[in-house]
C-alpha cells in the first residue's frame, strides 16, 4: 500500500520524522519497503497564457506568450491541442530537472525560440493525463488559494513523502489511511483527529428500494442517491493524492469512491441511476449461465455461487469485485446511487479467483472489511462530495442487520509475561489494548475480559492479544533470555508417516516442501503410483496457467527443489518430501493418495584426503531398505521394472511386498536428469505409496535383549538360473519356517568358471541360534536340511 504522509498527517497532526516513523512501523510488523520523496521541481512556476498564436513553420505547434511574473512575458512553443489564451498552466523554466531526469533548456523549435515547457500531468508526476497540458483552476487547491503568475507550483502542492507499506494478509484493517493512523496513534501514544469535511444534509426525495436475498453472503447493504453536477475532472490536489497512492484518476464520482476507499478501507460503488431499472436493487446469487459485461468490457458467465447486485432486468455488478458496464457512470450521468455493503470474504475470493479478476475492492473484501464502517463510508463520501457540488437525495436505504458485538476474549494478565519472557504489568497490557480500540474490563484472578474493536478481525484468541501487547512494546525491546524448562523424559507416540520422515532425516536427508500443482507435461512424464490410463485432475482456478493440474507424482517438485539447490552451487543434495498426489483412475472421479519420495544428487562429502565416490545402485538400495526396515520392519522385494521411461533401464526396480507394489526406485534417466539441470552423475530417486506401505508394515522396531548363547553360521552356495532374482531366493529362505534360523543374508554372486552357462552361484550366510542353549552341529545339520527341502519345493537348484 502506498501512503502519502501528508494524508496521514491530516489524521495525526504531530507525526514523528519520516525515518523514525518508518522504523517504528517496520518493527511493529508494517514493513516499509520503499520511501519516496514526492516534490515538484523547484523551477516549475504558475504561468498565465496571454496569447497562443499559430506557429509560422508547423501546423501542430503554437507560439505562446506566457506571463511568469516577470516584466516581459516568456515565449514558449507548445504542441498541446488544448492550449488557449487565459489559462493558468504549469511551466518548467530553463534549468528545471524533471521527475524523469530530463533537463529543460531554452532553444529553437522550427525557427522560433522557446523559453521553457508548458507541462502535462504525467510530465510533472501528478497523474496519467498526457493528452494535453495541465490547466490550473483555483478550485484545484485546498484552502481557497488564489492563483498568481510567477509563483512556484510547489507552494500550492506541498512536498510530501510516500511510504510503500507491505501489508500482511491478516491485517486487512491497515489497507487504508485510517487503519495506518490507528496503528501509528497506538505506537506513538498520539490521538486521531478526524479531518473535517463539509456537512451534507439530504435533499427531499424517495429512497431507492434495496433488499438482500443472499443473507449468508451479505449481512448488510445500503444505498444512497446523489445528484451530480457537470464537472469534467476532480480537483488537482485529489488527483495528485490518488496518483501518489497508486490509483488512476478517472472522473469526479469514481475518484471520490476511490478516495473514500483509500481513506476508510471501505469500498463503495456508484451506479448511474438512469440505467437502473425498476427502482430496486437486490443482492442475490447469480443464476447459472447468467452473463454480465463488466467495467473492463469483459463479459463473464456466472455460476450459482457468485454474488451479484441486480435490478429488475438482471445483474448490474459483481458484488465486491467489479461493477457492470450497463450502469457505468459517464460524463452524461446526472444522478448516481452509491452502494456500501459488507460481503462475505470467501464468496468474493472464490468469484475473483475463478474469473481471474482482482480489483482494489476485492483485495479489501477478501481480507474482510470493518462491518461497522459501511454506513460511515457513505457519510464520508457525502462530506467530500458536497465540496464538488454533489448533494444527497432522499434518505439512506438499508437492508440486513449490523454486525453484532465481538465476543469477549479472556486474557490472563500473568500469561503475557510468561509468553514474552519478561515482566509486563497488567496496567501496561490494559493500556496497550485500549490504545488499539479494544474494550478491557478486569475480572477475578488477574483475568482481563477484552472485546476487540470491530475493525480487528484478526484478534480471536488470547495469543493474538499478547502479540499486540508485544508489538506496541516493541519486539526489539523484549530481552533475550535463555529458556528455562523442566527437563523430563516422556514417551513419544509415533507411527506411520512420522516414522518414515524420522528415518530419512536420521540419514542426513533434508525435508522439502513442494507445491501440489504441476504442469501438464510433468504429469504426462511422471505418472506416480497410479494405474495406466489414469487421467490428471485439472483445477478450475489455477494460480498460474502453466501449472493448471494437480500433481500425479512428488518427483517433479523434488527435482525442482534439487535444481534450485544445484543452481546455488550445492554439490551434494539429499532431499525427501511427502504429500498427496492426485489422479482420476480409468477416467473416474478424482482420487488422492499420500506418498513419500526421496532423492540424492551428487557425491556425499568425505573427510579431507579421501576421494568422494558417487552412490551406486547397491548403496541406494541399502539406504531405502534400511529406512523401510527402521520405520515399519518392511522387507521389500526388488524386482525388475519394464517400460519405466523416467528411470535408467539398467538401474531401476519396483519394490514389492507380496502382491502389493510399494513404489519405484533407481537412477533417474540421464536424459531427464540433464533436462532438470542435474547432469554430471547419477540422480537416485524413490517414490513410495504410503497406502500400500501401511498395509504391509509390521510396526516400529521392537527392543530385544542380546542373545546369551552363540550363533552358528553355515554358508550355502546355490547354483540357480541366472534370470532368477536373488531377492526372491532370499525371501524364500527367510520364510523357511525353521525356528533355529535366526537370519539369512546374501553375501556373494558368481558366474564364470565352474558354473554352467545360463546359471549363477549365490552365496547365503545362514545363522542358527537357540535362545536357551548352545546348539550342536547335529541340530544345525537337521535344521539346514529342512531349510533346503523347503527351498527345493519352490526352486530348482544345485549345491556348489
Amino acid at each position: 500500500m502506498r501512503l502519502p504522509l501528508d494524508w496521514l498527517e491530516e489524521w495525526i497532526p504531530d507525526l514523528p520524522d519520516a525515518s523514525v516513523l518508518a522504523e517504528r512501523l517496520t518493527f511493529a510488523g508494517l514493513e516499509i519497503e520503499e520511501i519516496t520523496d514526492a516534490a515538484l521541481p523547484e523551477k516549475v512556476l504558475v504561468g498565465r497564457i496571454i496569447s497562443a498564436e499559430q506557429h509560422p513553420n508547423a501546423d501542430r505547434l503554437r507560439v505562446c506568450a506566457v506571463d511568469l511574473g516577470s516584466e516581459a512575458p516568456a515565449t514558449i512553443v507548445c504542441g498541446a491541442p488544448n492550449v488557449t489564451a487565459g489559462q493558468f498552466v504549469a511551466v518548467a523554466t530553463p534549468g528545471t530537472r524533471m521527475p524523469d531526469g530530463m533537463k529543460i533548456k531554452a532553444g529553437k523549435l522550427r525557427g522560433v525560440r522557446s523559453e521553457g515547457m508548458i507541462c502535462s500531468e504525467r510530465e510533472l508526476g501528478l497523474g496519467e493525463g498526457h493528452a494535453g497540458i495541465l490547466t490550473l483552476e483555483e478550485g484545484d487547491f485546498r484552502g481557497g488559494v488564489s492563483l498568481e503568475a510567477g509563483r512556484p507550483l510547489g507552494e500550492f502542492l506541498v512536498p510530501t513523502i510516500v511510504f510503500d507499506i507491505a501489508i500482511t494478509p491478516n491485517r486487512g484493517d491497515c489497507i487504508s489511511v485510517l487503519g495506518i493512523a490507528r496503528d501509528v496513534a497506538a505506537l506513538i501514544g498520539g490521538q486521531i483527529a478526524e479531518p473535517e469535511v463539509a456537512s451534507s444534509e439530504a435533499l427531499s426525495g424517495d429512497a431507492l428500494s434495496v433488499a438482500i436475498e443472499a443473507k449468508d453472503h451479505c449481512p448488510w447493504y445500503c444505498a444512497q442517491r446523489f445528484t451530480v453536477p457537470q464537472r469534467k475532472r476532480s480537483p488537482l490536489w485529489m488527483r495528485r493524492r490518488l496518483a501518489l497512492a497508486g490509483v488512476r484518476s478517472l472522473s469526479p464520482v469514481v475518484d471520490l469512491t476511490n478516495y473514500v476507499m483509500l481513506e476508510r478501507g471501505q469500498p463503495t460503488h456508484a451506479f448511474d441511476l438512469s440505467c437502473l431499472k425498476g427502482g430496486r436493487l437486490v443482492v442475490r446469487h447469480a443464476t447459472v449461465g447468467e452473463k454480465l459485461r463488466l467495467l473492463d468490457d469483459s463479459e463473464v458467465e456466472l455460476q450459482g455461487e457468485d454474488l451479484v447486485i441486480a435490478d429488475t432486468e438482471g445483474p448490474v455488478a459483481l458484488a465486491g469485485v467489479m461493477g457492470g458496464a450497463r450502469s457505468e457512470v459517464t460524463e452524461a450521468t446526472r444522478e448516481v446511487v452509491l452502494e456500501s455493503a459488507v460481503f462475505d470474504p470467501r464468496s468474493v475470493r472464490r468469484t475473483a479467483r475463478r474469473l481471474g479478476i482482482h480489483s482494489e475492492a476485492s483485495f479489501r473484501f477478501e481480507r474482510e472489511v470493518d462491518p461497522a464502517a459501511a454506513a460511515t463510508a457513505v457519510t464520508a463520501f457525502a462530506g467530500h462530495a458536497s465540496g464538488f457540488g454533489m448533494q444527497r437525495t432522499g434518505p439512506l436505504a438499508e437492508a440486513g442487520t449490523q454486525a453484532p458485538e465481538r465476543p469477549v476474549i479472556a486474557l490472563a494478565a500473568a500469561r503475557v509475561g510468561q509468553l514474552l519472557g519478561t515482566d509486563v504489568p497488567a496496567a501496561e497490557s490494559i493500556a496497550a489494548l485500549r490504545a488499539l480500540g479494544a474494550q478491557v474490563q478486569t475480572g477475578e484472578g488477574g483475568r482481563l475480559d477484552v472485546v476487540p474493536p470491530s475493525w480487528r478481525n484478526d484478534l480471536v484468541q488470547e495469543a493474538d492479544l499478547i502479540e499486540e501487547v508485544a508489538r506496541l512494546r516493541g519486539f526489539e525491546n523484549i530481552p533475550t533470555t535463555r529458556p528455562r524448562i523442566l527437563a523430563r523424559a516422556r514417551a513419544r507416540e509415533r507411527g506411520g508417516l512420522a516414522d518414515l520422515r524420522a528415518a530419512w532425516r536420521s540419514r542426513g536427508f533434508a525435508e522439502a516442501l513442494t507445491l501440489s500443482f504441476a504442469e501438464t507435461g510433468e504429469n504426462e512424464r511422471f505418472g506416480g503410483p497410479w494405474p495406466a490410463g489414469s487421467a490428471s485432475v485439472t483445477m478450475r482456478n489455477p494460480l498460474a496457467s502453466v501449472a493448471s493440474e494437480l500433481r500425479r507424482s512428488l518427483l517433479p517438485g523434488l527435482l525442482g527443489a534439487a535444481k534450485l539447490n544445484r543452481s546455488r552451487a550445492a554439490a551434494f543434495i539429499p532431499l525427501f518430501t511427502s504429500g498427496r498426489v492426485f489422479a482420476a483412475p480409468q477416467g473416474g472421479r478424482g482420487e488422492e493418495r499420500r506418498c513419500i519420495a526421496a532423492l540424492v544428487a551428487g557425491a556425499p562429502p568425505v573427510p579431507v584426503g579421501e576421494q568422494s565416490v558417487p552412490l551406486s545402485f547397491l548403496r541406494w538400495k541399502g539406504i531405502v531398505e534400511s529406512v523401510l526396515e527402521e520405520a515399519g520392519a518392511v522387507q521389500a522385494l526388488w524386482s525388475p521394472v519394464e517400460d519405466c521411461h523416467i528411470l535408467h533401464p539398467g538401474q531401476s526396480a519396483a519394490l514389492r511386498c507380496g502382491e502389493r507394489v510399494l513404489g519405484l526406485a533407481g537412477a533417474l534417466h540421464p536424459r531427464i536428469a540433464e533436462e532438470c539441470g542435474l547432469g554430471g552423475g547419477p540422480v537416485w530417486v524413490v517414490e513410495l505409496d504410503l497406502e500400500a506401505w501401511r498395509e504391509v508394515r509390521v510396526g516400529p522396531a521392537q527392543f530385544r535383549s542380546l542373545a546369551r548363547y552363540p550363533a552358528i553360521r553355515r554358508d550355502l552356495a546355490l547354483v540357480l538360473d541366472a534370470a532368477l532374482p536373488a531377492g526372491e531366493v532370499l525371501v524364500a529362505l527367510r520364510a523357511g519356517g525353521d525356528s533355529l534360523v535366526e537370519s539369512v543374508e546374501l553375501f556373494d554372486q558368481y558366474t564364470g568358471r565352474g558354473v554352467s552357462e545360463g546359471k549363477k552361484s549365490l552365496g547365503f550366510a545362514v545363522s542358527y541360534r537357540a535362545a536357551d542353549r548352545t546348539l550342536k552341529d547335529e541340530e544345525v545339520d537337521v535344521s539346514q536340511k529342512r531349510l533346503l527341502e523347503h527351498l527345493a519345493c519352490v526352486y530348482s537348484f544345485e549345491l556348489r
